[in-house]
């Protein structure tokens, strides 16, 4: 019996213990628990942390990113309005350049217009200065030998040393040729070209130019004007050759020289006037 008591007070105190033990393994397993549940927390608090920290970070990337497109955005827009008017600047550059080529090439003819109104006014000048003669004698003289032995006179000269100068040309030049001279017509006043070494007074010219005359019979007839030169009879050939040589060689020319004069009349001597220059 005393056994037994033994035994069931050992199981007594085995139970007590192991209850002992079994409370203490709780309240461990519970620490472990609260432990774990801790760590669990913490971890989950720094996950958290990290997370919210990455979340801000990426907001704000985006919020750097948005303001980044914005600011290229405007950008964008400044840069399309300066390659607008840069495209509108060299727009009127290049029209200003065409604008400046055309009035450099006006320029130009302006100024080439004006060198060729300066050179023909010069021209004038000179022919205007110059006085009248014979050029290329020679040819002349060769030219009218074809009809040597005509009689021709100076109807008239303008009294001034040019003109009385060019008729003692021609008329040198139509004797060199066979011509024969014969007296002038009377008039007065009357001017003697070669003073006291001959006697030739012509009358005095009141008209402008070199003009040449002849007589025809019936004067200068619609049918003999539709002739050609190598076709007109006689002295109206002469007269005409005479003129067509005359002013072919005449320098400085006759702007307009008359035409032969055809009279009605029976003379066979060409009459030449040597009028003032024009």
């Amino acid at each position: 019996m005393i056994w037994l008591a033994s035994v069931g007070w050992l199981l007594i105190v085995i139970g007590v213990a192991g209850e002992g033990v079994a409370e203490a393994l709780v309240s461990k397993a519970d620490g472990l628990i609260e432990t774990f549940n801790e760590i669990v927390v913490t971890g989950q608090q720094h996950e958290i942390a990290q997370a919210e920290g990455l979340a801000g970070n990426a907001r704000t990337s985006s919020s750097e990113a948005a303001s980044a497109a914005k600011s290229a955005v405007e950008a964008g827009k400044v840069a399309t309005d300066l390659a607008r008017s840069a495209r509108q600047e060299a727009d009127r550059f290049a029209d200003d350049i065409k604008s400046a080529k055309e009035q450099a090439a006006k320029a130009e003819s302006d100024l080439a217009e004006a060198r060729r109104g300066a050179i023909d006014t010069l021209a004038e000048l000179n022919r205007l200065k110059s006085p009248r003669t014979v050029a290329n004698v020679s040819d002349f003289v060769n030219t009218m030998t074809q009809f040597k032995e005509t009689e021709y006179t100076f109807s008239s000269v303008f009294e001034d040393e040019e003109s009385i100068n060019l008729l003692k040309i021609m008329d040198d030049a139509l004797i060199l040729a066979g011509w024969k001279r014969v007296k002038p017509p009377s008039g007065f006043p009357a001017i003697n070209v070669y003073g006291s070494t001959q006697d030739f007074a012509v009358p005095a010219a009141l008209t402008n130019g070199l003009r040449i005359s002849v007589d025809w019979p019936g004067g200068l007839t619609p049918e003999l004007r539709a002739l050609p030169i190598d076709k007109l009879p006689g002295i109206l050939k002469v007269a005409v050759s005479l003129h067509i040589a005359i002013f072919s060689h005449l320098s400085p020319p006759e702007e307009h020289p008359q035409p032969v004069d055809v009279e009605n009349g029976q003379s066979k001597t060409v009459r030449l006037s040597v009028g003032k220059k024009l």
